[in-house]
């Protein structure tokens, strides 16, 4: 198996964290967004995939897989953008909305890596954090 499907690939052991994370991270990004007028910032998917990793470095499990599904869970509100091409596309020819798709499958794509890869290294950070608050109890 691809270290990428593993790194999708929910584990038992460490799943309720990156849900954790993601949830915090969506809350983060929807109060953010709502009092700067709709702006996203990567603050959610930092501060979800801080909080993942350092509840899966307090058992000794690996934070940036952990972390990386919580970006992802809380970067899901600037899939909103992704749709901008799509609706701009609306009156255009058949060329037109298969450009607008693509661009749209792009960006999507691209969103979705750039949340993963914020939440994977601030879960590092919050696995430091755990190790040197002296987890994991040995």
């Amino acid at each position: 198996m691809s270290r990428a499907v593993a790194i999708l690939r929910p584990d038992p052991e460490t799943g309720p964290y990156s849900v954790l994370g993601g949830v915090c991270a969506l809350a983060v990004a929807a109060v953010s967004a709502w009092l700067s007028g709709g702006v996203l910032s990567v603050t959610g998917a930092a501060l979800g995939g801080l909080v993942a990793g350092y509840l899966a470095g307090r058992i000794g499990s690996p934070s940036g897989p952990v972390g990386f599904r919580a970006g992802l869970i809380g970067w899901l509100p600037a899939l909103l953008v992704a749709t901008e091409p799509l609706r701009t596309a609306n009156g255009a020819d058949a060329g037109g909305r298969v450009i607008a798709l693509g661009v749209a499958a792009v960006t999507t794509a691209v969103l979705l890596a750039v949340g993963g890869f914020i939440g994977a290294f601030a879960a590092r950070l919050g696995g430091w954090l755990a190790e040197r608050g002296g987890y994991p109890a040995d």
